[in-house]
């Protein structure tokens, strides 16, 4: 048996406002950027994350703290999709949630390039970048009564979350990017030319 600990079940505890705070500064950690969008007036996009390294990327992403059992859906996910439109230059939807998605939201969000991050792949990243005392910032310190044995029995292959990993899709656009760039500047520099040389 080994030993986990189950972050995401602990910030059940916070209200949804302090969720979205704790995500936009987990995401700090990671080395973006974050602004977490004001609780009156967020339109449905929690948090902003931008990032220059290895490349320009913004993501929106909508937290959702949900208690065990309340999956994210396909309705949400084909609603959340819709974000990307409403910031500039958003390149990623990024869903977080404390509990799971639906099969059928899984599969929706592969077709639809949303990025999802289950409560069970939350505490592995919380762990990842050694962000457990944010956890105890805004929960409060664990109890050891609160660490469980847990099976380390695999199971169904959970939801993941791989920041670093392009899609085929983000490469295409990316690639496309570049070379709109070079085509402009490559017009531009041949039109200072024929100015000069003509």
């Amino acid at each position: 048996m080994a030993v986990t600990t189950a972050h995401h079940e602990r910030l059940r505890s916070l209200e949804p406002y302090e969720f979205e705070l704790f995500i936009a500064e987990l995401w700090s950690r990671r080395g973006w950027e974050t602004e977490a969008s004001q609780q009156s007036v967020d339109k449905g996009i929690d948090v902003i994350a931008t990032r220059s390294t290895p490349f320009r990327e913004k993501q929106v992403i909508q937290a959702k703290r949900y208690d065990e059992g309340n999956n994210v859906g396909s309705r949400d996910i084909q609603q959340y999709s819709s974000l990307r439109h409403q910031e500039q230059d958003a390149d990623t939807v990024v869903v977080v949630t404390t509990s799971g998605f639906t099969r059928q939201a899984q599969e929706l969000a592969g077709d639809l390039n949303v990025k999802l991050l289950d409560g069970d792949s939350l505490s592995r990243l919380i762990d990842e970048v050694g962000a457990v005392d944010l956890v105890d910032t805004y929960v409060g310190p664990m109890n050891v009564s609160q660490t469980e044995p847990v099976d380390s029995t695999p199971t169904e292959k959970p939801t993941t979350f791989e920041e670093d990993e392009m899609s085929t899709d983000e490469a295409v656009v990316a690639v496309l990017q570049l070379l709109l760039i070079l085509g402009v500047v490559g017009y531009v520099l041949f039109e200072v030319a024929t100015i000069f040389f003509l």
